[in-house]
């Protein structure tokens, strides 16, 4: 009796921890990946071009240095918070998870920012737009997250944005990345209760005490 009643008590610990946040380069059929407590989706509204490279350059060199890789962490993917990075092509999103792990993060970025999934973007913000009748007219990237990650796609349900339209610095990028992985991605109160007005006007209330770039919204709230 006392053995299978030891396990269960251990599962449930296990359950309860929070989460690890982590990131992953997710290729054409492989959004949203399956069985992760929580989903993140950095959208950027267009490509990159000669006038802005540089900054989606210092926004994703944020994303790959402040979120480690899903494939480096122990945890299973039931103990994760992953944000996705779209690319357009399956090989490529593999081998920027696994066989350039190692490569230097400006060179790794240059192959993501290149190949940056423009369709699965606009599919994102299209939907999110319907979903919740938000105006998105910044030029992003937005990043948004379902919690719990099975609500991604469904009508009616609260969404996490984060509006970085105004970010430009590389420092500025990674202290909002950090911010929410720390605020969100681990919060052990949204993970247990999931996205409620209450349990976010605290959180949102201090993001705009703390940092001026970029704004924190819960939409589809009314």
């Amino acid at each position: 009796m006392s053995g299978p009643a030891t396990v269960a008590a251990v599962a449930v610990v296990i359950h309860e921890a929070a989460p690890v946040p982590t990131r992953v380069f997710a290729g054409p059929g492989q959004f949203p990946p399956s069985r992760f407590r929580g989903y993140g989706f950095l959208a950027f509204p267009a490509l990159a071009s000669e006038f802005d490279y540089d900054r989606h350059m210092k926004l994703c060199q944020a994303y790959v240095n402040s979120l480690p890789a899903t494939s480096s962490v122990r945890q299973q993917r039931e103990d994760q918070f992953v944000t996705v990075w779209p690319v357009k092509d399956k090989k490529l999103a593999s081998s920027l998870n696994g066989k350039f792990l190692r490569l230097e993060t400006s060179a790794k970025c240059s192959k993501a920012i290149d190949d940056y999934d423009d369709g699965q973007a606009r599919e994102v913000l299209s939907n999110v737009r319907a979903a919740q009748n938000v105006t998105l007219d910044g030029r992003g990237p937005y990043l948004f997250g379902w919690i719990p990650a099975d609500e991604y796609g469904q009508k009616g349900k609260l969404i996490l944005m984060l509006d970085l339209s105004r970010v430009t610095t590389y420092e500025q990028a990674l202290v909002q990345l950090q911010s929410w992985q720390q605020k969100i991605a681990t919060n052990p109160e949204l993970l247990r209760d999931g996205l409620s007005i209450e349990n976010m006007r605290r959180t949102i209330r201090d993001w705009s005490d703390q940092h001026g770039q970029a704004f924190l919204m819960l939409i589809g709230a009314g």
